[in-house]
């Protein structure tokens, strides 16, 4: 059976979370695929463990599970270890050392797959064994499947657990303008097919599905087959759901390098906890109305900025000395929560939790760390105050676009309300974003992937 591995790629996974990004180290040659395959793995495997559910399919030998008398009247319900369930390969059951004697694959009735929940439910088919029960054997009475009250470790499975991918071939007849194949065996699962060979494709026939189910699929095309033609259809269980929660997950290592988001420049460090999964990173945004200092007495607002090739803005160097800048790449980075950081001056800074103030010990913090009286470095284009303190910091229960520039040598810029901030570097523009809002998204969507396969309904226990 094909590992699920085969359909989440490192070119999956840049494809669809990773467009725009500088996936190259600093001489330019581009990462190895090693790096995408371990970043997805180790989200397949974070999701298992979190959700409760096998994603690559495992086959499971000789699990366990005891015997109930009670549970016979309910034709004997289960819940299995690993799910979802794709194929039960064989049962038995067993007491001491007594020889196991093989139930039925049959008897197993899959009532919810994606649970891991069976029933057993004897069929015509005999027993798979010359094993005789009958009342001369210890604790077995009646049939098979009544044992005494309570028998430990009396249910053997084998089975297979997963999300399926397979591949299947439907044919088109000559002069047809669909064709169905036949699934053996039957998927269990919702899945998702696609068509990934269109032998006709040069002639501008098109084809797509036109049904599926459980039992068969349907192509369709948009005009008739000059000849029998075969098409490959890949098929995978792997919902969509999960597909976007590991690649959020995954996505996260690759950016992390991408944008250097502990220790590059404009990155603020923010922690952020995602229910066992967490990060140091952030992403440095103004308001879309913060008036920028620039050296020529102008105070235009960052957004203005978003067309300007380059402008002057005042900064301070490493010793906090006043010093011109060269700013670019004015530009929307992160739709964000809104903080208002009040000044001893009267004025106040809009921007999210995140942006990093100097200090007037040079230090940069972010502005949702910030505390009443830490003195911070004035702007001296702008002020003639020794030094600023903060006043307060209060959320102001907006959540807006922001905006961000770039200084290269300095990576500071002076504000019109009189203090100094940090930038963000062009090399990273937007990684932290991304990697905060995929955070975001996987924090939101876990406990709905949660809900949705750890629910269980076992009416008859």
């Amino acid at each position: 059976m094909a590992s699920i591995l085969d359909e989440l790629t490192p070119a999956w996974l840049k494809d669809r979370f990773l467009v725009g990004v500088d996936l190259t180290l600093d001489d330019g040659t581009a990462y190895p695929d090693a790096i995408y395959s371990q970043a997805i793995s180790a989200s397949v495997a974070f999701l298992e463990h979190d959700i409760g559910i096998t994603i690559d399919p495992f086959e499971v030998t000789g699990e366990q599970h005891d015997a109930y008398e009670a549970n016979r009247s309910g034709f004997w319900p289960f819940r299995l270890d690993h799910r979802p369930v794709l194929k039960m390969d064989k049962m038995q059951v067993r007491f001491g050392g007594f020889a196991p004697a093989e139930l039925p694959v049959t008897w197993a009735q899959l009532v919810s797959p994606v649970h891991g929940q069976i029933h057993l439910i004897p069929s015509e088919e005999s027993l798979h064994s010359s094993y005789r029960f009958t009342h001369g054997i210890p604790l077995i009475t009646g049939d098979v499947l009544q044992p005494q009250r309570y028998v430990p470790g009396y249910f053997h499975f084998d089975y297979t657990a997963g999300f399926e991918t397979r591949a299947v071939t439907v044919t088109v007849p000559n002069g047809e303008t669909t064709g169905t194949t036949t699934l053996s065996p039957v998927i269990s699962l919702r899945y998702e097919p696609v068509i990934s060979t269109n032998p006709l494709a040069g002639n501008g026939i098109t084809a797509k599905v036109k049904t599926r189910g459980s039992k068969s699929i349907t192509l369709e095309l948009s005009a008739a087959a000059p000849a029998e033609t075969d098409f490959e259809v890949v098929i995978s269980t792997l919902p969509a759901d999960i597909k976007q929660a590991i690649g959020y997950k995954a996505a996260l290592l690759p950016l992390d390098v991408a944008g250097d988001l502990i220790a590059g420049a404009g990155i603020a460090n923010l922690h952020v906890g995602v229910d066992g999964l967490s990060q140091s990173l952030g992403t440095t945004c103004l308001h879309k109305n913060t008036r920028i200092a620039l050296t020529d007495g102008t105070r235009p607002t960052i957004k203005s900025l978003v067309d300007v090739s380059e402008f002057a803005v005042a900064c301070v160097d490493d010793t906090g000395h006043p010093r011109v800048g060269i700013g670019h790449s004015a530009r929307k980075t992160i739709k964000d929560d809104v903080l208002q950081v009040n000044l001893s001056t009267g004025e106040h800074v809009l921007c999210n939790a995140s942006h990093p103030f100097r200090t007037y010990g040079g230090e940069y913090i972010p502005a949702g760390e910030l505390r009443p009286g830490i003195p911070l470095t004035p702007c001296s284009l702008v002020t003639d105050e020794p030094f600023i303190t903060v006043v307060s910091v209060n959320e102001t229960g907006r959540r807006e676009w922001l905006y961000d520039i770039t200084v290269d040598e300095h990576h500071c810029f002076g504000l019109e309300a009189g203090v100094i901030v940090h930038n963000s570097s062009a090399t990273n523009a937007g990684y932290g974003a991304r990697v905060l809002q995929f955070e975001r998204e996987l924090k939101s969507l876990l406990p709905a992937l949660r809900a949705k396969y750890k629910a269980i309904n076992m009416g008859a226990i």
